[in-house]
């Protein structure tokens, strides 16, 4: 069985990683995950209050996107991935605690 790819865009904010994210991922008809937009949905369900709270959210936000790291490349299925990521670890191309040992893994990194 092949290896499930995982593609990673990351950058600083406002480096065009959406953008290039979303273009991918119907160009090669593969899911996008979304920090910003799991963000989103966790404000809109279950609210906002300070920056304490923001930030709170933003690691469930992480934790959300890693659960579904696992399941798609569990079941061998590909996956893009968009999110600021150094903030909270560090990607490196040789190897990466995202992603299982047997996953294609590819980060494009984009700058300002």
């Amino acid at each position: 069985m092949d290896s499930p790819l995982l593609l990673i865009v990351t950058g600083p904010p406002c480096a065009g990683k959406n953008t290039l994210a979303r273009r991918l991922a119907l160009a090669l008809n593969l899911p996008l995950v979304t920090k910003d937009d799991l963000k989103e949905l966790l404000f809109e369900t279950v609210g906002w209050t300070d920056r304490a709270w923001s930030k709170r959210l933003g690691q469930a936000a992480y934790e959300s996107m890693s659960y579904f790291i696992d399941t798609q490349l569990a079941a061998c299925y590909p996956l893009i991935l968009e999110c600021n990521f150094h903030s909270m670890i560090q990607v490196d191309t040789s190897s990466s605690d995202l992603a299982p040992q047997d996953a294609f893994l590819e980060i494009i990194r984009l700058h300002r």
